[in-house]
């Protein structure tokens, strides 16, 4: 794996996220239909909810993204310091 950093390991690109998001739209089609009419629902009905949902999930999966990505770094440094023969603190 040379050229390759460790911490893509856990990292997931976004053209992985979107594929995921595919698959499950593809097994689940009755929630993905149930999903988007509802989506087209509040778009119509109330756009002011719509914009709030979208906004707030946006943000979430902004912070998952971040969190994922910072875990991951944590654990390829831990596992860098394992290597090097390094003592980890351990809290409790």
């Amino acid at each position: 794996m040379a050229g390759h950093p460790s911490c893509y390991t856990f990292y997931m690109g976004i053209s992985e996220i979107i594929e995921a998001l595919v698959s499950f739209w593809r097994e689940h089609t009755a929630i993905a239909i149930v999903a988007g009419l509802l989506l087209f629902i509040f778009m119509v009905r109330k756009p002011k909810l719509f914009f709030f949902l979208l906004g707030l999930i946006a943000v979430l999966a902004l912070l998952y993204y971040f969190l994922m990505t910072f875990a991951a770094t944590g654990v390829s440094e831990k596992k860098k310091m394992l290597e090097k023969g390094k003592p980890t603190e351990i809290r409790y």
